[in-house]
Order: C-alpha cells, then sequence, then structure tokens
C-alpha cells in the first residue's frame, strides 16, 4: 500500500506540473488517472508495459495493492468519537470513481485480464461497435459516466472525440463532496477583492474562519491544511504572498518537497479567509501523458496490449478525464465536531492572518493513506 501511494503521488505531482503550463482554473483527479491507468497497465507487455510503468511509477505488481487502496476508501466510516454520536458509521467523505475499458466489439479479449480488472479495480471492459456507430456508442459513456457521478460530469466524450479507428478508449471521472470537521459560518462571509495574477482585481465572496489549523509560513507562501468531516481526508492550501507568486509554488513542488513541507505543519491559532469556488475542468491527457513518456501505448501498431487481447490491434485512443469540485461553507453535511478541539488550547489575544485572496493551489489528500485525490489551482473564484 505504502509503495502504490508513493508511487502515486509522484505521479500527481508530475502530471500537475505538466497541467499547470495551461491559464485559469485547473481541477483534475491523479488518483483517479492512476487507478484506470493501471487496470490498462494488467494488459500491456514489452515495451509499452515498461513506459506505462515508469509514467506511473508503479511497482512490479500494483494490481491487488490498487484494488485494496480504492476498497479502503469506498469502505471508510466515521467512527464514534463521544457517547451517542450521531455521525457514527456515516461515510467521512463522498467519493466516486468512475473509469471502465471501451473496446471494440468482436475482438477477443484474455479472459485472465478481464477477470483481473472486475476483480481488483471493479470494472470491466465494455465493448461498443466503434466502427459501425460511433454517436451510440458516445452517448453510451457518457451516460455511464454521468450515471456513476450523479450527473455531475457532464458529456466526458464530446462529438469528434471518437473517430472509426479507435479501437480502445479509456474514461476516467471522479466526483468528490464532504462537509468540512468545523464549518465556516455564513455570517462571516462577506464580498472581498481577490487579486488575480494579471494584475485586475475580482470582487469575490470570501468565507472566515478563526480556529487551529496545522499550517506553516514558508516565507513566500502559507500552507493550511484544513480538514473534512473526521479528521479522514483534507485540503492543503497553498497560498502565495504575493499575487503572481502561485507559478513559483509549482515549479518547486515535488513529491519530496510536498512530504517535507507536510511534515514540518504546526498546529497554529489563524484566522483564515477562504473564497467560495465551483467549477469543473475536462483534460483529453493523451498528449500529457505521451510527453511524461508512456508513448507507445497510443501508437499503432507499437502499443502491446497482447494480455488484453491477442491480436495485437489495440492502443488506447483517448485518456480523458473531467473533475467537479465545489467549495463552500458547509460542504454535503453540517459538522459539529470541533468544539471540544477548541477547548484544548489557550485563545492567543491575536490569531495569525492567512487570507486566500489571490491565485492559490490545492490538494485533498486522505489522511490515512497519504493519498492525493485531487490537485487544484484557483486562479478565478469566479470560475
Amino acid at each position: 500500500m505504502k509503495g502504490i501511494v508513493a508511487g502515486n503521488s509522484a505521479f500527481a505531482i508530475d502530471l500537475h506540473r505538466e497541467l499547470a503550463c495551461k491559464e485559469g482554473n485547473l481541477f483534475h483527479s491523479p488518483f483517479s488517472v492512476s487507478t484506470a491507468l493501471s487496470m490498462t497497465y494488467a494488459g500491456a507487455r514489452g515495451n509499452t508495459a515498461r513506459e506505462m510503468a515508469e509514467v506511473l511509477h508503479l511497482p512490479a505488481d500494483p494490481h491487488e495493492a490498487m484494488g485494496e487502496l480504492v476498497a479502503d476508501l469506498n469502505a471508510r466510516k466515521l467512527r464514534k468519537r463521544w457517547r451517542d454520536d450521531p455521525n457514527a458509521g456515516k461515510k467521512p467523505f463522498e467519493l466516486v470513481i468512475a473509469n471502465a475499458l471501451w473496446g471494440q466489439q468482436d475482438y477477443p479479449f484474455v479472459e485472465q485480464f478481464v477477470e483481473l480488472t472486475q476483480q481488483r479495480y471493479g470494472a470491466g471492459l465494455i465493448a461498443l461497435d466503434f466502427r459501425g456507430d460511433l454517436e451510440t456508442s458516445r452517448q453510451k459513456i457518457n451516460g455511464w459516466v454521468e450515471e456513476k457521478t450523479n450527473d455531475k460530469i457532464k458529456e466526458p466524450i464530446q462529438e469528434g472525440d471518437l473517430t472509426p479507428d479507435v479501437r480502445l478508449v479509456l474514461t476516467n471521472a471522479i466526483y468528490f463532496k464532504s462537509a468540512w470537521d468545523e464549518p465556516f459560518e455564513e455570517r462571516c462571509t462577506r464580498e472581498e477583492t481577490f487579486y488575480l495574477a494579471s494584475g485586475k482585481k475580482a470582487d469575490v465572496k470570501m468565507m472566515h474562519r478563526t480556529s487551529y489549523f496545522e499550517s506553516k509560513d514558508a516565507g513566500d507562501f502559507d500552507i493550511v491544511k484544513l480538514p473534512y468531516q473526521g479528521n479522514e481526508a483534507s485540503m492543503v492550501l497553498m497560498i502565495p504572498k504575493k499575487a503572481d507568486g502561485l507559478a513559483a509554488i509549482e515549479s518547486r513542488l515535488t513529491a519530496k518537497a510536498l512530504d517535507e513541507w507536510l511534515g514540518a505543519l504546526k498546529t497554529d491559532f489563524i484566522a483564515l479567509g477562504l473564497p467560495r469556488f465551483k467549477y469543473s475542468s475536462r483534460f483529453v491527457l493523451n498528449e500529457v501523458l505521451q510527453v511524461l513518456g508512456m508513448t507507445d501505448a497510443f501508437v499503432f501498431p507499437d502499443a502491446d496490449f497482447k494480455a488484453m487481447s491477442p491480436t495485437g490491434e489495440l492502443y488506447i485512443g483517448f485518456v480523458i478525464t473531467q473533475s467537479f469540485v465545489d467549495v463552500n461553507e458547509d460542504g454535503t453535511e453540517a459538522a459539529a465536531a470541533t468544539v471540544g478541539f477548541l477547548s484544548f488550547g489557550i485563545v492567543p489575544a491575536t490569531p495569525r492572518s492567512v487570507t486566500a485572496d489571490k491565485p492559490f493551489l490545492f490538494l485533498i489528500r486522505d489522511e490515512k493513506t497519504g493519498s492525493i485525490l485531487f490537485v487544484g489551482r484557483v486562479a478565478d473564484p469566479r470560475g
């Protein structure tokens, strides 16, 4: 499990570094991409498998550990924190990971591959007729993704994405929502200025909460960790002190640096300002993955998926990821679990002020395993 989490984290940083070249807001789930591509890796051999393993930072046999990690996240329950805790037994967060392989019908697929994907990943290969009916195939893929994500992810496969020569499509979508462990009070939300990297200003709804947070003053930026309900997951904010300082943070972000930053967090009393934001992002990852070194999988006849199908004719046509994030005062549920925490310390006379009033980076992590579930950049909270 530790090896899988470490590999997923390294891939998460690599993926974000490539996506960060794009301007504006972005949000993606490297965890979902890792899961879906690991499933595809089960059908790869030769140089195709070697490239995929290197890009994804996979150990020799990742499938059992990856399956256990996904199952652990899906089965997570809140423990009792006090007698007659009404939240005990509830899920600490809603996490829907939708991934599937869509192959051209009438192709022979290796039985061991189909069994492995179903057993370890809870998903398998679905046959469609890309040659004869592209539009029906597109609608089926989109309908499946929309259903799995409670209609939050709309039309990941757009018109023109599919062509008759496609033999394999890999789709992944993820939806996450959770209550904060301690909510922001809506009466404290007020309209304030957000300083854009361009030098312009925007009026946004800024939420406020003064409490104890794990944090670090890293010189040119602040790190603040906000726990979700039950402290099972958290949002890690990286807030630059200058409006144009986000690029410098992203350029320094590595898996090792992130571990060091998180390891240096200390509990501090902070007056935190965080804007509301809600948006979705969609990426076709073919080019990004090829830049990272996964080239053969996308090229016929170089792609070697003979462990998936003995025909030797399969290759990856598209890797498309679409994610949705909604950050507000409450989350999915109101949380009432932090009064005891505040009572343990002596409240300082003056809290340290940290306000996300300029473009910032955020991660959503699973606290138990350390898995990075999402990476996002808020360039403009208005979307």
